[in-house]
């Protein structure tokens, strides 16, 4: 009897360990199952944990099932893998009332299978609208980050604070003199 052997689609998420491969029997008769089987068939896959994200067809297999009252045929499963939440963050900062802006800068959490800023297709970029002539204050969230693209990640941006402090400013008396005894 043709005794049908299906995998299990699977996913998971980039970077991380294969879940266990499984798979289910279609044509048992006779109250048979895979306890009546003289060798199980075997799950497995060439993908893991560096694979990139994407849409695997027909990428977990099956084979090596042996029995004297079935035949076997096998039908693969499909594997995705996706993308990693990588973590954007902005460095806060800080100048004087009527400097220049410093460079912005940020970093980045999750990064996985020593992956970094040179795998990203397309690095984000940090931006704000803080400008030499912003009053002092300080701007929560004013530093923001957009613009990241990866095959293997998806972004999340968490903005930074911009604060402006106030100039010094110097108050200088001009020197004066006058005759004893003038108003």
């Amino acid at each position: 009897k043709e005794l049908k052997v299906i995998a299990d689609s699977k996913s998971k998420t980039y970077g991380e360990a294969n879940p266990t491969l499984t798979f289910g029997y279609e044509g048992f008769v006779n109250d048979d199952n895979a306890d009546d089987l003289t060798t199980k068939p075997d799950a497995s896959t060439t993908l893991d944990a560096l694979t990139n994200a994407g849409v695997y067809t027909g990428a977990i297999t099956l084979a090596g099932g042996v029995a004297n009252n079935y035949t076997f045929t096998y039908q693969a499963g499909n594997f995705t893998i996706n993308p990693k939440e990588l973590k954007v963050i902005a460095d806060s900062k800080s100048k004087t009332y009527g400097e220049a802006n410093p460079t912005l800068t940020f970093g980045y959490d999750g990064f996985v299978n020593d992956d970094n800023a040179d795998d990203l297709t397309t690095k984000p970029a940090a931006s704000t609208t803080v400008d030499a002539l912003t009053n002092a204050g300080v701007y929560t969230g004013a530093i923001t980050l957009a613009g990241g693209v990866a095959n293997n990640y998806t972004f999340t941006y968490q903005a930074g604070n911009f604060t402006v402090n106030a100039k010094e400013l110097k108050v200088i008396a001009d020197s004066k003199s006058k005759t004893y005894g003038e108003a």
